[in-house]
């Protein structure tokens, strides 16, 4: 295995056995470092892993047993070179210009990476300089400039490594100390903790994202999650606003409200008349609004902040009602509208619930997904929904295809109207049977 330093040197990292002096049938493996610069080879230390296999387990610089043992071997094998990796990406070129200066350089950092021991003078800086992979500071490095993360959950990483740290005694773990047992102890950890099953979830998903990470940029050779680390999220009863609802919510005379009531009002309006997401309407911005002269029709296209599939929804005039109602309240600069964040807004949602005498549990979510109920209840079709909730996959919107009580005693009528074989009898009132 080669690793480029420069266009001129790279580091060979070589696999090496040797029979152990003790237990003649055992074999040691050894990491051989070479440098060559410029086509010429220097021959440099040789570490012990302190993994030992049988001899009949290694050859030609493999590992070729299949027991479980050899298996073990293996990872440890792969993750020490991983460790040795990106050590020697670590070298300072402008300090290490000789074969000499690379060679020193490999013979205290890698040692470290290898064997885990230095001498007592260098433990502490090599310790420190090898701290940027800890949890914490990975996870920094992967949301940094990270577009496909939304703001919302950018946020929420930090608690990830908050619960990391305290699952570990107060320490954030470099990544690559971490096993597959500890990730099991700290799933059961965080399920201690009585948050719901979507949020012990969700937080799972990120110490997914920050471990992935990891493994693609080389600091680490594998991520150490156990199978089902992560499980399906559950779909809670979503209720959706009647009509009934919707004229309580409406009627609140705006003049009777504080300022972050009449925002919350409007934001749910705003969520109900266009199927967007609390998070879609915190960055609309006015290049989402277009308008199409030939159709005399507006219209919002932008892409969602989670899946960032791209969506097409009308912007009927109920919708730029309540936009410029947020305008006026609280103008921003980068976006068209300065919300504040989800946790606030649910709180004032659920006061102006109370006040419209809305029973329901009202949530930022009650209002795209009475859009699309709505939608449905009015003859539109699943492909037109697809395209205006910006789903991936259709079967996702599928779930607004089962039939409303509504809609079923609605086209009821109509086909009892319809139908012969309904007006054989006299038409009455329903009893018990």
């Amino acid at each position: 295995m080669k690793i480029d330093i420069n266009e001129n040197v790279y580091v060979e990292i070589k696999t090496i056995g040797k029979k152990n002096k003790t237990t003649p049938s055992k074999t040691d493996i050894n990491l051989c470092l070479n440098v060559c610069n410029k086509g010429l080879t220097e021959s440099g230390p040789t570490y012990s892993t302190r993994i030992r296999i049988a001899i009949g387990d290694y050859c030609k610089g493999e590992i070729i047993g299949k027991g479980e043992i050899n298996k073990a071997a293996k990872l440890n094998l792969q993750d020490c070179i991983q460790r040795v990796k990106w050590s020697i990406k670590e070298i300072p070129l402008e300090n290490t210009r000789t074969t000499q200066q690379i060679l020193k350089w490999l013979k205290t950092s890698c040692r470290l990476a290898i064997s885990r021991k230095l001498p007592v003078k260098q433990r502490e800086i090599e310790l420190k300089k090898m701290s940027k992979y800890t949890y914490d500071s990975v996870m920094k490095e992967l949301l940094e400039g990270n577009t496909n993360i939304c703001k919302q959950r950018k946020v929420k990483y930090p608690l990830t490594s908050a619960l990391l740290t305290e699952f570990y005694g107060g320490v954030n773990p470099r990544i690559d100390e971490v096993s597959k047992e500890d990730m099991g102890k700290f799933k059961k950890f965080v399920q201690s903790k009585k948050l719901k099953h979507n949020t012990v979830m969700s937080y799972l998903s990120m110490v997914t994202a920050v471990f992935n990470y990891g493994v693609e940029k080389d600091y680490i050779a594998k991520k150490p999650l156990p199978k089902g680390f992560v499980e399906k999220s559950q779909r809670g009863t979503t209720v959706a606003l009647s009509n009934k609802d919707v004229k309580a919510w409406i009627s609140l005379n705006d003049e009777s409200l504080s300022r972050s009531l009449l925002t919350a009002k409007h934001a749910g309006l705003l969520m109900l008349f266009t199927g967007m997401g609390y998070g879609e309407i915190q960055n609309l911005k006015e290049e989402n609004i277009k308008y199409d002269e030939n159709q005399d029709f507006a219209y919002i296209q932008k892409n969602r902040n989670k899946t960032k599939v791209s969506f097409t929804v009308e912007f009927a005039d109920a919708a730029v009602h309540s936009l410029k109602v947020l305008r006026t309240q609280s103008p921003a600069q980068d976006t068209l509208l300065n919300l504040p964040s989800i946790e606030y807004m649910l709180r004032e949602l659920k006061k102006i619930a109370r006040l419209a005498a809305v029973t329901k549990n009202v949530t930022t979510y009650t209002f795209r997904h009475s859009y699309a109920v709505n939608w449905m209840d009015n003859e539109g079709s699943l492909e037109d929904l697809q395209k205006r909730l910006g789903h991936t996959d259709i079967s996702t919107t599928q779930i607004y295809g089962q039939i409303s009580m509504q809609r079923m005693a609605r086209t009821s009528k109509e086909y009892f109207n319809k139908s012969i074989i309904h007006q054989v009898y006299p038409t009455g009132t329903l009893i018990a049977v």
